[in-house]
């Protein structure tokens, strides 16, 4: 984080559950920083290359029909989840491409995960394990939650479990929440060790990337635990190397 918090906050929205409570976190967040926010819906569309010249003009307006209603649709969704004013971008491609493609530019990028794929493999085949695996900014991974429990957001001051020691890459989030949040650290233990409702003693969870195997003890850890959790990735030639 190059400021004292964020400014941009980047949501995707597949109009789930998860993204309902994604877009809640995010909207929550970016009213309480003064941030900007930009809620993104991409999906894929291919225009098979044996058509012709005027059923490849049809088919373009066609999508740029449904671009058009995508956006409304998005609008709408967000509007549902936020009272955060949003902008909205629809765009062609593989979601997990698209996000990781507009990640750069934002300080922090908020996605809803549906979790269908096990404890040992967090977000083995989802869009959220793409973007974790490769986003060089933080990420904020959101289970689908009753709106109660994301209330804390709103207004109130959440808790914050993080590890002791508090690694350097997550400090001046921590400390960002602090100060923008009044939110309460939680001090844990180690991430492979630390029990289910130790975890669930904070609102949130921020952690290391370099912390975070996508296998193993520490994603089955995470993956029981119904709180958010925000990812701060390591340096670039860290994570080349190693999933964080």
């Amino acid at each position: 984080m190059s400021q004292s918090h964020p400014q941009r906050i980047l949501v995707a929205v597949d109009f789930g559950d998860p993204s309902a409570a994604a877009v809640h976190v995010a909207g929550a967040l970016a009213r309480r920083y003064g941030a900007a926010l930009f809620a993104l819906h991409a999906e894929s569309i291919e225009m098979p290359p044996y058509f012709t010249a005027d059923q490849m003009a049809r088919l373009e307006a066609d999508r740029q029909a449904a671009r058009t209603n995508a956006e409304g649709a998005v609008q709408a969704f967000v509007a549902a989840h936020t009272p955060a004013p949003a902008e909205t971008v629809v765009a062609d491609g593989v979601p997990a491409d698209v996000i990781l493609g507009m990640a750069w530019a934002f300080d922090l990028v908020v996605v809803g995960t549906h979790g269908r794929r096990g404890v040992r493999r967090w977000w083995l085949g989802s869009v959220a394990e793409a973007v974790v695996r490769s986003s060089p900014v933080p990420v904020l991974v959101v289970h689908a939650m009753p709106l109660e429990a994301l209330a804390v957001f709103d207004t109130g001051s959440p808790r914050v479990a993080v590890t002791e020691p508090v690694p350097l890459v997550v400090r001046p989030w921590l400390e960002s929440f602090g100060l923008v949040l009044a939110a309460q650290p939680v001090l844990i233990p180690d991430l492979s060790t630390c029990s289910r409702e130790l975890l669930e003693r904070g609102d949130m969870v921020l952690v290391s990337g370099g912390d975070v195997a996508l296998a193993g003890p520490v994603s089955t850890r995470l993956a029981s635990c119904q709180r958010p959790v925000l990812i701060v990735p390591g340096p670039v030639e860290v994570r080349a190397g190693r999933v964080s």
